[in-house]
């Protein structure tokens, strides 16, 4: 076989976040023939900038606008793009991977780039609904389907992913708490005097804040009623 006949090197990627999408690109510009790609997303969209979610609760943006590679892309550059179904299953041996409709992705390489989760804090009850995690479009659509007949939210988490919820809530009207359990915000990239000079300010777009506790419990039958704090 002669090296214009040979085989492309079949090259699966589970994740479709914004590390794919850059990973893809440098492998679009070094060597487009190198590899038969396959992409893996437990999402229905194409790579999108997940920092801009937030820009999308408070109604700046739209998910056209923050999608960075769409179904177009794709196709464009011959990569195969599977949506809406997750790696249930991994087989070395065979270097197989098993979807979760029950699928088969064969592979001769393999990355796993699936991204972080939002922490499931140590409360009661987070199933209850109205409990949400924000990571995705599909948790901005339900909390923006969510605001039209809600009054007042808490927010878990000062970092920065929380100060954009609560910023992107209270655009919205709506009454926010942040809870957050050291003692300032953005406790891992400023210090105390920085992190309640930005306090200062989100106080000023009428967000309240309690630090120094935690939600030891959603309290509720079936959807979310109250909470209870770690303080009592």
């Amino acid at each position: 076989m002669s090296i214009q006949q040979k085989v492309k090197t079949q090259l699966v990627i589970i994740g479709n976040g914004m590390v794919t999408g850059r990973f893809l690109d440098e492998l679009v510009a070094l060597n487009p023939n190198q590899f038969d790609i396959t992409v893996i997303s437990a999402e229905g969209f194409g790579s999108y900038n997940r920092i801009m979610l937030s820009s999308i609760l408070a109604k700046k943006a739209t998910v056209e606008s923050i999608i960075q590679k769409d179904e177009a892309w794709y196709k464009a550059n011959h990569i195969a793009l599977k949506l809406g179904v997750s790696a249930e299953k991994i087989d070395p041996k065979r270097k197989q991977i098993i979807l979760s409709d029950q699928s088969v992705v064969s592979y001769d390489q393999l990355v796993i780039a699936t991204g972080s989760r939002a922490s499931r804090i140590p409360a009661q009850n987070l199933h209850l609904e109205h409990v949400i995690f924000f990571r995705t479009i599909n948790d901005t659509h339900l909390i923006l389907n969510q605001c039209s007949n809600c009054k007042r939210a808490l927010v878990v988490g000062g970092g920065l992913l929380g100060l954009e919820a609560a910023y992107g809530l209270a655009q919205q009207g709506v009454k926010v708490t942040l809870l957050h359990r050291s003692g300032w915000l953005l406790n891992r990239q400023l210090d105390e005097k920085s992190g309640k000079m930005l306090q200062d300010i989100m106080q000023g777009m009428d967000i309240e804040f309690r630090l120094k506790d935690e939600v030891t419990s959603f309290n509720g039958e079936h959807s979310l009623e109250s909470v209870t704090f770690k303080s009592g």
